[in-house]
């Protein structure tokens, strides 16, 4: 019975561990569109340094000409590795990416694209 309890705190221990380690990062950032033309934000991706990147937010969203939206979001792995996000984004009929890294998510939990094309 001993035996059985000391396995079962193991596994446990070692799930919580996992768990923990494939936490995301919470950020928010703000699209500031210093543009004369409304943009639509189609997604968001973020990649650790080493990594590729992965969509972390998919419902589009409009930023007005001369307007600022703020997103918040969660990245795949946890702010004690530093981070690059990029979001994909059509204007008129164009569609661009603007992206920002690394950054030490663990100290910075605000970040600001801007969009000045």
């Amino acid at each position: 019975m001993f035996k059985s309890l000391v396995r079962t705190a193991a596994v446990a221990a070692t799930l919580s561990c996992s768990a923990a380690a494939w936490a995301g990062c919470g950020l928010t950032i703000t699209f500031d569109n210093d543009t004369s033309r409304e943009i639509t934000v189609l997604e968001i991706d973020a990649k650790t340094t080493t990594g590729t990147y992965q969509t972390v937010h998919r419902s589009d969203f409009k930023v007005g000409p001369g307007r600022k939206v703020a997103k918040a979001i969660e990245t795949n792995a946890g702010c004690a590795l530093p981070h690059n996000v990029r979001a994909k984004y059509k204007i008129g009929t164009s569609t661009k990416y603007v992206s920002k890294g690394p950054i030490a998510t663990a100290v910075d939990k605000k970040i600001t694209l801007e969009i000045d094309n």
